[in-house]
């Protein structure tokens, strides 16, 4: 080799090894002799045996050109970094979701993500197959597939480790500066939430319950133990998951163990919405089965509505730091207020997906209950002089602005006057009280109504409430010869409402 050579390689693995190349492997690189191979890597097992990158020394030359994905997030995090066109095959679960990969989606299915056809794989002639670390096992891939095609096992859903994945997957694909670009953007929401995390006392930490949302049970829950993707996004945004010392990474808990741990905030995971529909129907459903557990009325968490179900398509793969926004922003609304994770997550979507998609106006990504309203009076009967109080509650968890509506209606006088109209942002969560002192409305006693309603965008009403009262004269006395004109002085009692 030249001298030239020789410094070549030598600048480039120690570009490879100072950028964290390293994940448990001892990574070598040598210059192929022949014109028509530029280079590569030389990936051998270290100390973990747990989780080598690879099963055994492969040469991987490089870029990849051809490519089988297992798996949605391999797919996903290809794509990121600008090389979708070098997948030749994907599994059923990529090939099912034609809006978030309308390219991707129609490459040549190879089975599913556990369970592969090998001949259809050696059809495609690919240079390596990317699968998670753990699936499919050996005994799907290696033990069968033929010495030229490689497996590369990385998981790309996991915090701890998906950012050396990407580095590592930008010099695979000879796309390093796509990759810093990835890099740069994941830093810049990481790092802002892990400092911010880093200066709240642990016993301040709230504790988390994450569950795993598709199960039906009412007397058992599985949720995520240490080592979980879950159980880092949870640590990273300053939760304590109360699940974290359990064995197995998906250990099935009793209702009454979860009632005695008192978790203050419950995270669930959906797999009803996501980027492929716009109905939260399926997701809403998981949410009222997880509060409407038996006990669960006490828990801390369900009675401050601190319930939050997420869709798998924000937690894991490349947009993971979507999530990790979202739930340091439940954990700590005050400490995280200027957080937008809808907005992270639309400059995900921008940048990194190649796709035309609006998360403001589709798909279901986190569901926080739905927008409510109540109304109520401090008496049901009121005569002249009496002080009314108001107490009207609403409640935004959406991360849509929505409009509240308050009318006073006298149906004996058929009157019928809106009394207020106003935003209500997204996260809104307050109580607010009006009072005013009764007027002398004539002898006729009437019934009164109030009617509060939350209305979306389009005007579809959300939630509503009602509250019935009457008012009664002091003293009845033969009806006035002039009648009292209701409408103009119910407006006038709306001008001194406070």
């Amino acid at each position: 080799m030249s001298k030239e050579g020789k410094q070549s390689r030598n600048g480039l693995m120690n570009r490879l090894m100072s950028k964290g190349l390293v994940f448990g492997a001892v990574i070598m690189l040598f210059l192929a002799t022949m014109s028509s191979i530029s280079s590569a890597y030389i990936i051998a097992s270290d100390n973990d045996d747990k989780y080598p990158l690879v099963e055994r020394n492969i040469a991987i030359y490089t870029p990849l050109k051809r490519i089988v994905v297992l798996n949605t997030d391999v797919a996903e995090a290809i794509r990121a970094l600008g090389a979708k066109d070098r997948i030749v095959g994907i599994t059923d679960t990529v090939e099912k979701q034609t809006i978030f990969f309308p390219d991707i989606s129609k490459k040549p299915v190879v089975g599913g993500w556990k369970e592969i056809d090998i001949e259809v794989v050696i059809r495609l002639e690919p240079n390596a197959v990317f699968a998670y670390k753990e699936w499919p096992g050996p005994e799907y891939l290696e033990d069968k597939l033929p010495p030229s095609i490689e497996v590369i096992r990385m998981d790309f859903y996991k915090p701890e480790t998906l950012r050396d994945e990407m580095n590592t997957l930008g010099y695979l694909l000879d796309e390093e500066e796509n990759a810093s670009k990835y890099l740069e953007w994941h830093d810049k929401y990481v790092n802002e939430i892990e400092d911010k995390v880093s200066g709240i006392p642990e016993d301040e930490k709230p504790k988390v319950f994450l569950d795993k949302s598709n199960v039906e049970s009412i007397h058992e829950r599985k949720t995520y133990s240490e080592g979980t993707g879950m159980h880092q996004l949870c640590e990273k945004a300053g939760g304590k998951n109360i699940a974290a010392d359990l064995e197995a990474a998906y250990p099935t808990v009793e209702l009454e163990w979860i009632l005695e741990q008192k978790p203050e905030v419950i995270v669930g995971l959906s797999r009803k919405g996501g980027y492929e529909t716009d109905n939260e129907s399926g997701v809403e459903e998981e949410y009222e089965r997880i509060i409407e557990l038996p006990g669960f009325d006490n828990i801390t968490a369900v009675e401050d509505e601190r319930v939050y179900l997420m869709d798998s398509s924000v937690p894991f793969a490349p947009g993971y730091p979507i999530c990790l926004a979202n739930m340091a922003k439940w954990f700590y609304p005050d400490e995280f207020e200027d957080l937008d994770p809808q907005a992270i997550h639309q400059e995900y979507v921008n940048k990194f997906c190649g796709i035309d998609y609006d998360v403001t106006k589709h798909g279901v990504f986190v569901y926080k209950g739905k927008p409510t309203v109540s109304i109520s009076t401090n008496e049901l009967e009121y005569s002249s002089a009496d002080t009314m109080t108001i107490t009207i509650d609403i409640a935004n968890p959406t991360e849509d602005s929505i409009t509240f509506q308050w009318y006073w209606v006298v149906p004996q006088f058929s009157v019928c006057v809106p009394v207020m109209s106003a935003p209500i942002p997204a996260g809104y969560d307050d109580t607010t009280d009006f009072s005013f002192l009764i007027p002398d409305w004539g002898s006729t006693p009437f019934g009164n109504v109030f009617y509060v309603q939350l209305t979306d965008a389009s005007s579809e009403v959300l939630d509503a409430d009602v509250i019935w009262w009457a008012y009664s004269p002091s003293v009845v006395e033969a009806m006035p010869a002039v009648e009292v004109d209701i409408t103009k002085e119910i407006r006038k009692t709306i001008e001194r409402i406070e």
